[in-house]
């Protein structure tokens, strides 16, 4: 609890996703989760996040500031659940990128298979790299 000027506790306030799972987005900073929302929320497609925060990680995945987001085969059905034209993965990596630019995401992986997209502040800046999902 944080204690305001006047002495009392101040209310935590709990991040309520409009997209994710609790348990997606629980064990990640605030900053991120705000940010992942906004980002889901332009980009207008549903997101699955296959990695978050992993204790003992030394990269931002472990300083709960990282996720990897899937991205859609043309085939998957969320395609056409959510009434939407199917994407290439191309596609996806180039709209994530772009909005999640906008949001201040100051390092994103553009994997075969999925985006990764963290806030870091203690590893290089502004920085965009491109590599094969394992």
């Amino acid at each position: 609890m944080e204690i305001q000027v006047d002495g009392t506790q101040k209310e935590e306030t709990k991040f309520k996703s409009q997209y994710f799972t609790t348990e997606e987005v629980e064990e990640l900073s605030s900053d991120l989760m705000w940010k992942l929302e906004d980002v889901r929320g332009e980009c207008g497609w549903p997101f699955k996040i296959n990695s978050g925060y992993r204790p003992g990680d030394p990269n931002s995945h472990g300083d709960r500031e990282a996720v990897d987001i899937k991205l859609w085969k043309w085939s998957d059905p969320v395609w056409k659940e959510n009434g939407l034209k199917p994407m290439s993965f191309g596609q996806q990596r180039q709209r994530i990128h772009d909005v999640a630019r906008k949001y201040g995401f100051n390092r994103i992986g553009l994997e075969s298979r999925h985006c990764h997209l963290d806030i870091s502040k203690r590893l290089p800046q502004n920085v965009t790299f491109i590599g094969v999902s394992r």
